[in-house]
């Protein structure tokens, strides 16, 4: 009887939720694409009059120079800046208040991410909790900002995330490294860079779990119950996007069209899974990163065609054009062959990626408790196509232990 109560109270909110981000305005940063993008974002950041901007990045985005170009357009308009290059993969709140101190002592009045999602979400929080006068750990949750952000700006690195263009942030609790959110439209940039120079640098393994993170995001958001037209168009424009154009840069990273193709699809499933979020995958890939530290792009590649396999038969004519999509059987097939053939690519496309079967960190004395926290976190924030129980949940991390 208490788990009947429970399951309809999370459909309930489900469903509240699901109305709230159709009328919730999202509006969209200006966009500037394309190779050299990265410096007419600096121009108009220069334009905007700011007293002095925080460039939040990570050290090896400094050691590297892509932040050269950048710096010496700025010095030439006599734009004050300071940099935080402090930022980690999966930031915890030490990070965030540790920029946030920087940003505070320098007196900037405007933030500029330069990095991966970590670079970003970091970022976001900053921006957001200066606005605000707050600590960040006061954000955690849904729209807790009552004041708007500092103007905030972002230039991805990576294709994955899309955290350019959400409303949610991902930062991990100092002790624990469990996950905390941050969703609050306030956070926004005003503008982003999605500029392909900045990601050519990128290693192969790297370029291919960014990309399948970005695929995650699409492939829940389209499934998903949240989803609307336009929030579909997206996601079938990122997944095919992906598909054609992941395994190019993954062979050759110069490709500048290929990474430029990667960092839209990224952009789109950004788009896309702000509004109709996501699922199991994130939610299992959440409390592996956690637990072990397991990449969250890697965690998603790994995860994602497992989740889609069990969700198969709940959703087999969304997963059929899917297939159709990335050109896949033809429209004559039935949705059932359609939906197992788009199943089997997933497998084959982590395979041809070189990205591995299996969760090598995973214990199997910890399945029970991954599960648990992984269904915890989707039935109280995702709106999946179909409920795993316990045990199946168990099974699916089963299949995923280093053999």
């Amino acid at each position: 009887m208490l788990a009947k109560l429970e399951h309809t109270g999370n459909k309930l909110l489900m469903k509240t939720m699901g109305v709230a981000t159709r009328v919730i305005p999202i509006r969209e940063p200006q966009l500037y694409q394309g190779a050299e993008s990265l410096l007419k974002l600096g121009q108009v950041i220069a334009d905007s009059g700011h007293s002095k901007l925080l460039i939040v990045t990570g050290a090896g985005t400094v050691k590297r120079g892509q932040l050269d170009q950048l710096l010496r357009m700025l010095d030439l308009r006599s734009v004050e800046y300071a940099i935080y290059d402090g930022i980690e993969p999966d930031p915890t709140f030490a990070i965030v208040n540790d920029g946030l101190q920087m940003l505070l002592s320098e007196r900037c009045d405007a933030v500029l991410a330069v990095g991966g999602g970590s670079a970003m979400d970091a970022a976001k929080v900053m921006a957001l909790a200066a606005g605000n006068d707050c600590a960040p750990e006061k954000l955690k949750g849904y729209f807790k900002a009552r004041k708007r952000s500092l103007p905030f700006y972002a230039a991805p690195t990576t294709a994955g995330t899309g955290s350019e263009v959400t409303i949610a942030s991902v930062i991990s609790e100092d002790r624990s490294h469990r996950k905390a959110f941050v969703l609050d439209t306030k956070q926004l940039p005003r503008a982003a860079a999605l500029d392909p120079e900045l990601m050519l640098s990128i290693p192969p393994l790297l370029t291919a779990a960014t990309g399948m993170d970005a695929l995650t995001h699409a492939i829940e958001s389209y499934i998903g119950g949240w989803g609307t037209r336009q929030t579909d168009a997206w996601a079938l424009e990122a997944v095919k996007l992906i598909y054609q154009n992941l395994p190019v840069a993954c062979a050759d990273g110069s490709d500048l069209q290929a990474r430029e193709a990667m960092a839209l699809a990224s952009y789109r499933a950004g788009q896309a899974f702000t509004r109709a979020s996501v699922g199991y995958v994130h939610a299992i890939s959440h409390q592996l990163g956690a637990r072990y530290g397991v990449p969250h792009g890697l965690g998603n590649a790994v995860i994602l065609p497992h989740v889609v396999e069990f969700s198969r038969d709940a959703v087999p004519d969304k997963l059929a054009r899917l297939a159709i999509a990335v050109g896949l059987g033809n429209s004559l097939d039935s949705h059932s062959v359609l939906a197992q053939q788009f199943v089997e690519s997933l497998f084959e496309l982590n395979q041809r990626l070189g990205l591995p079967p299996v969760i090598n960190e995973l214990k199997a004395e910890d399945i029970n408790r991954i599960a648990r926290a992984a269904r915890t976190e989707a039935h109280l924030n995702y709106p999946v196509p179909k409920h795993m129980s316990q045990r199946e949940c168990s099974l699916l991390l089963r299949r995923c232990l280093p053999r």
